[in-house]
């Protein structure tokens, strides 16, 4: 499936909100801000921010239900994303949706909505994602909210893409850059773009994802918005992969090694290191060069323990039995594959299990016939 890369950046993107910016108060109400300003400096200790926006935590659930302390709720729940402790995640986009729910605070009510939904969606519940997606689109939809709006139709976008509903897909990505564009948001304009890259990359309509993925490099270098570079390595992964689909192989080679230029980037975004040169070793591969081809799959999977997102693994799984097929290694061209669809099944993406059930059939020709069901069976669901 996508070889693009693009959710990683949402981690990035949705951990935090916009809001109107008001004075604390009391002086409560500014400890729990000061508190929350230490949880936003990155250069102390990971724990000890944690433990600062517990402490934020711990001080808002005490005070009076005020439009500012749901308001402070909303950021300590964002950061509690942003510092990967779901846990506590949710326990605050739940107290935020029992002060809420019966106050006209339409801002706080929906940012809960859709933390409630993103969580939904990261443990693969994407129906009840959707739900909950839906009834935060019409809160922010009806108090005009354009950014918010957008946030909540580009994450819809987002499952849309996961289950293989393209067609709905595009519509609302195209819904959510209109909106967008009425903000001056332009990392999230880029984000859009760049999504809307990798759905014509899926459909298969090259012209139109280059369209998409330079439109969004272009934003990239007019804007400061990319501080560490992570965002033009992953330009230049799917601008290279758009060449390698259209079997360009030598422009997409070229892409892929400007994406790897970052000298920091196995540090900083382990993944898309993975998924640079998972793509640089299959543009090889295509190009005839088994040798770095397989040197560069290798090197992918040095930070396999840090691969968190399935499709990254699951393409490098898929390219390494691919290769193995090349080189006549049947016996290791059929582990890959069972691995690619071992992963495939785990993630419930659609797409992914075709690409893996497709793998395997080229593999093993034993499996042939009950994967060929299985094949048919989810592509005509979707």
């Amino acid at each position: 499936m996508i070889k693009n890369y693009f959710l990683l950046f949402l981690v990035f993107l949705l951990a935090g909100c916009q809001q109107k910016k008001t004075v604390a108060t009391n002086a409560n109400q500014d400890s729990i801000q000061k508190y929350l300003d230490l949880a936003d400096n990155d250069s102390l200790d990971f724990d000890k921010r944690i433990a600062y926006n517990d402490m934020a935590f711990e001080a808002a659930v005490k005070e009076n239900n005020t439009e500012k302390n749901r308001e402070l709720l909303s950021k300590i729940g964002f950061k509690y994303y942003s510092l990967n402790s779901l846990d506590k995640y949710e326990k605050t986009y739940k107290q935020l949706l029992k002060v809420t729910y019966n106050f006209k605070d339409s801002i706080n009510y929906g940012n809960a909505l859709r933390m409630k939904a993103f969580h939904l969606y990261l443990k693969k519940q994407n129906d009840s994602s959707l739900f909950y997606y839906l009834k935060a689109e019409k809160i922010y939809q009806s108090i005009d909210k354009p950014r918010e709006y957008s946030i909540v139709l580009f994450n819809k976008g987002l499952i849309l893409f996961d289950i293989g509903d393209y067609n709905a897909c595009e519509y609302t990505l195209i819904k959510a850059l209109h909106y967008i564009e009425k903000t001056d948001d332009k990392k999230f304009q880029f984000g859009i773009l760049n999504q809307l890259g990798v759905l014509y990359s899926e459909l298969n309509e090259k012209d139109k994802a280059l369209f998409y993925h330079l439109k969004a490099f272009n934003i990239l270098k007019i804007n400061k918005i990319d501080d560490k570079k992570i965002l033009q390595s992953s330009c230049y992964n799917n601008i290279g992969f758009v060449y390698l689909k259209k079997k360009e192989y030598k422009k997409a080679i070229l892409n892929f090694n400007l994406g790897l230029k970052n000298d920091n980037l196995k540090n900083l975004d382990p993944e898309l290191y993975a998924l640079l040169y998972d793509n640089l070793g299959y543009s090889l591969l295509k190009n005839g060069n088994y040798e770095k081809a397989l040197k560069f799959f290798q090197k992918a999977l040095e930070v396999k323990k840090e691969i968190k997102y399935l499709p990254v693994l699951i393409n490098i799984y898929t390219h390494f039995s691919e290769y193995y097929r090349s080189v006549k290694h049947f016996d290791l061209a059929i582990f890959y594959s069972e691995l690619a669809l071992k992963e495939a099944r785990n993630s419930k993406v659609y797409p992914d299990v075709l690409l893996a059930l497709k793998s395997n059939m080229l593999a093993d020709n034993k499996k042939i016939k009950p994967n060929l069901e299985e094949y048919i069976q989810i592509y005509d669901s979707i």
